[in-house]
């Protein structure tokens, strides 16, 4: 997160239930509809924490944005959610990277 700029949002989405509640719900869950689609309605279902990410109005980002996911266990099942908001002529890039140790499975859902 070095070289962000502090208008730039980055934080679990615990945390950001706390800190900015409007802003995250005003997008949380909106992507899909639930009933449409039985893995996201699961995983809305069990999601605990996750990621969350705001880059506001005009802010252009010069390095993109890395997202690692990793998964240590083969016997846990971790649902989490993924949040990325770029605000009008906001510009960003997002790099997501999933890797799992040894026989471990990872499942990821940015709705």
């Amino acid at each position: 997160m070095d070289g962000l700029p502090d208008s730039v949002l980055v934080m679990s989405m615990v945390d950001a239930l706390v800190k900015c509640p409007k802003l995250l719900e005003t997008y949380l869950g909106q992507a899909v509809d639930n009933a449409e689609h039985s893995f996201i309605a699961f995983n809305t279902a069990w999601f605990t924490d996750g990621l969350f990410v705001h880059v506001p109005a005009g802010q252009v980002l010069e390095k993109p944005v890395q997202v690692l996911h990793v998964a240590t266990r083969a016997d846990v099942l971790t649902t989490t959610r993924t949040v990325i908001i770029a605000d009008e002529m906001a510009n960003a890039k997002v790099i997501e990277t999933f890797v799992g140790l040894d026989n471990a499975y990872l499942s990821a859902s940015g709705y």
